[in-house]
């Protein structure tokens, strides 16, 4: 479908069902609806279609009458652009000049700022002085003399072992020695069948009778 005779069956649908929405329009007519959309812009700029919130209505159809040709606009030569381009540099300097200079007349501006600082929290010291207490002093300790010291040490050293004279001891060694003879001379292998036991207990009562 070409763009005129687009044009043509949108306005004729238009004018018979009366204003209807894009996507309805685009169904019925079959065709996409971007492309309906644009041909809808060129029908509005003509001034035979009005859109308001995405529906169409029908205004008029297109005159006959051919449109007149507008009027040619001569093309500028380079150099009449080149120089036209001169001019508005000059121009565009020329106020910048001017800025300048008024602005150097000015004053400078003075800028006022209020700094307000916070106030430091003051640190108040206070020296109290409360009554001390009585102190208990314990009684001293009695102080102990060297005596008694010797004393004590005396009596935790051990009390001297009794003297043994020298004739018990050697009697009592002598005893041993005989003990461990007469003790060998019953475990000898001359002893023969079961009376070495008796005889080993008989020697053992004669050494307690000792």
């Amino acid at each position: 479908m070409g763009n005129k005779q687009l044009e043509y069956s949108i306005l004729e649908y238009l004018q018979k069902n009366g204003p209807a929405n894009t996507f309805k329009l685009a169904h019925a007519l079959e065709t996409k609806r971007d492309k309906l959309l644009g041909t809808l812009k060129n029908l509005e700029e003509g001034g035979l279609v009005r859109i308001t919130t995405g529906k169409a209505e029908f205004l008029s159809y297109p005159s006959k009458e051919r449109v007149k040709n507008k009027p040619k606009v001569s093309k500028k030569s380079k150099i009449e652009k080149s120089q036209e381009e001169i001019e508005n540099q000059k121009l565009y300097i020329e106020k910048l000049e001017g800025e300048i200079k008024r602005l150097k007349q000015r004053p400078p501006k003075v800028i006022t700022r209020t700094i307000v600082k916070e106030a430091k929290p003051k640190v108040i010291t206070r020296t109290i002085i409360k009554e001390a207490k009585p102190i208990k002093v314990s009684p001293p300790k009695p102080i102990r003399t060297k005596r008694k010291k010797r004393e004590k040490i005396k009596e935790a050293e051990p009390k001297p072992k009794k003297r043994v004279k020298r004739s018990v001891k050697l009697r009592k060694k002598t005893k041993k020695i005989e003990i461990k003879k007469s003790f060998k001379k019953l475990l000898a292998p001359k002893i023969r069948g079961g009376f070495g036991i008796f005889k080993i207990k008989n020697f053992i009562k004669n050494l307690k009778r000792r």
